[in-house]
C-alpha cells in the first residue's frame, strides 16, 4: 500500500512539473540532443548479433516558420552502435559488431505548447563506418576489414523542454547484406 502511494505521489508530481513545463516554448535557434540506449539487431545482423547499445547526439538548427504549430530542423548527427555476438553455445572470444555513424537529416516537429511536448519525425542519411572485431577460438583467429557505408535512418519521437524519447530505423548498405537495427534512444534536450 506505501509502494502504490508513493507511486502516486510520482505520477502527480511528474505531471505537475509537466504543466510547469508546458508554460515555456519549445521553440529555440539551436537544439542539442544527447542521448542513449537499447539498439534491436533485425534483417542477417540479426540472425548473428545479440541486442546491443548506443549513444548519440544531434545538433539542430530551426528553420523559422510562419506557424508556431510547426517547426522544421536541420539535423547534424552522430551514433555509436555496439552488438554482441550470439555465441549459439561455441566458445570464442571477439565478434563485437560496430557502426559510428555521421550524417545529417531533416526534422519535422509539431510542438502540443499547452502539453509540453512536441511529436517529431525524422529521415537522415550519412556515411556509416562499421567493424566486427577480431575473432579467436579453438585455435583459429578470424579478422574483418572496417568498411565505411551509406546509411539511412528514420525515426519518430516525443520531445519535452528537457528530454525526448526516440524509436527508429537504421539501415546500412552493403552488397548482399542486410544490416539494420532498431534503436530506442532517451535522452537530454539542450
Amino acid at each position: 500500500m506505501i509502494r502504490f502511494r508513493i507511486l502516486v505521489a510520482a505520477v502527480l508530481l511528474g505531471l505537475a512539473a509537466g504543466s510547469a513545463d508546458a508554460q515555456v516554448p519549445l521553440r529555440k535557434p539551436i537544439n542539442v540532443y544527447i542521448g542513449g540506449g537499447g539498439s534491436l539487431p533485425s534483417g542477417d545482423l540479426g540472425d548473428a548479433w545479440n541486442i546491443g547499445w548506443h549513444v548519440s547526439g544531434q545538433v539542430g538548427f530551426v528553420v523559422p516558420t510562419a506557424t508556431p504549430t510547426f517547426r522544421f530542423e536541420i539535423i547534424g548527427e552522430a551514433a555509436y552502435h555496439s552488438f554482441g555476438p550470439d555465441r549459439m553455445g561455441l566458445d570464442f572470444d571477439g565478434g563485437t559488431f560496430s557502426s559510428l555513424q555521421v550524417g545529417g537529416g531533416l526534422k519535422f516537429s509539431f510542438p502540443l505548447p499547452a502539453s509540453g511536448i512536441a511529436p517529431a519525425i525524422q529521415g537522415s542519411l550519412g556515411a556509416a563506418s562499421i567493424d566486427i572485431s577480431e575473432v579467436s577460438g579453438g585455435g583459429l583467429v578470424i579478422s574483418f576489414q572496417s568498411e565505411t557505408e551509406l546509411y539511412y535512418s528514420l525515426a519518430a519521437s516525443l520531445e519535452f523542454r528537457r528530454g525526448f524519447f526516440r524509436i527508429g530505423y537504421t539501415g546500412i548498405s552493403v552488397d548482399n547484406v542486410s544490416i539494420s537495427y532498431v534503436p530506442f534512444t532517451i535522452g537530454f534536450r539542450f
